[in-house]
C-alpha cells in the first residue's frame, strides 16, 4: 500500500473515532437502556465500513452522517425509556 493511501486511512480512523466519541461525550447518556448499533455495525462490516469511509470524500461523508443519525436516534430512544 501507497504511504498516502495508509495516511489517507489513518486520517479517517481518527475522524470516525473522533466524531464518535465527541457524540458519546456529549450526550451524557446514563439510562439503563444503552444502544450501540453503529459499534456492531462497524465490528459486523469491519471490511465494507472501512472500504466506504475510503472510497471517495462523498463516501466518508455519507457514513458519517448515516452513524450520526443512528446514533441521536439511539439517543431518543434511550431519553424516552427513561
Amino acid at each position: 500500500m501507497q504511504k498516502k493511501q495508509k495516511k489517507h486511512r489513518y486520517r479517517s480512523r481518527l475522524l470516525i473515532v473522533g466524531i464518535l466519541s465527541a457524540i458519546a461525550l456529549t450526550s451524557g447518556c446514563k439510562t439503563p437502556v444503552q444502544l450501540d448499533n453503529t459499534k456492531t455495525l462497524i465490528e459486523q462490516n469491519h471490511k465494507g465500513f472501512w472500504d466506504a469511509i475510503s472510497s471517495s470524500p462523498e463516501g466518508r461523508k455519507f457514513v458519517e452522517d448515516a452513524l450520526e443519525t443512528i446514533i441521536v436516534l439511539e439517543y431518543e430512544i434511550e431519553k424516552a425509556v427513561e
